[in-house]
């Protein structure tokens, strides 16, 4: 995300939080200054559970949006997080993906998330399930007249502490892959 924007990141690193709310708490609301991404980092034997899901691993997903949607069968409310994968060739099979019966056995869910299943490149997550299979969540914010890092900082470690400077309670690392 670094790349693409030039503008400051932070990584929220999955594995560092106990809980899905601790990371839903900061996430910033999303507007059009704000830029979310997120990757499955993965090494191994689980390659498969996640292809069975419809997911790639080693590969970035936009973060297109994320609501807590309360509902007359759910006063408690699902927390969903929309993706989409800039390749756009598999259905996510999981939870409220576009197969989940969810999405007609509560209506007003289909209704309020604007549930549409013709777009394959874009589809639902259950955010709990999200934090489970993800292993980053990146957060990029579109700063007026800003000067590129490279040009501001010169030491490579610099950059970790420009990027984390405006909240240090988030707790990540610098990452440049997505």
């Amino acid at each position: 995300l670094l790349s693409l924007t030039d503008f400051p990141i932070t990584i929220i690193t999955h594995k560092h939080y106990k809980l899905s709310s601790e990371i839903w708490s900061q996430l910033p609301l999303i507007n059009k200054t704000w830029i979310l991404s997120c990757i499955i980092q993965l090494k191994g034997s689980k390659t498969n559970t996640y292809r069975n899901l419809g997911l790639i691993t080693n590969h970035c997903y936009g973060i297109l949006n994320y609501q807590e949607i309360k509902t007359k069968l759910n006063s408690k409310g699902y927390r969903i997080i929309l993706l989409r994968n800039p390749h756009g060739n598999q259905d996510y099979m999981g939870s409220f993906g576009d197969q989940d019966p969810i999405w007609n056995k509560d209506k007003e869910l289909k209704e309020k998330a604007l549930f549409n299943n013709k777009d394959e490149a874009s589809f639902f997550m259950d955010f709990n399930e999200y934090f489970q299979l993800f292993d980053h969540t990146f957060v990029s914010k579109h700063i007026e007249n800003y000067e590129s890092i490279y040009y501001k900082l010169s030491k490579k470690d610099s950059i970790k502490n420009y990027i984390n400077k405006e909240d240090p309670s988030v707790k990540g690392n610098m990452y440049t892959n997505c």
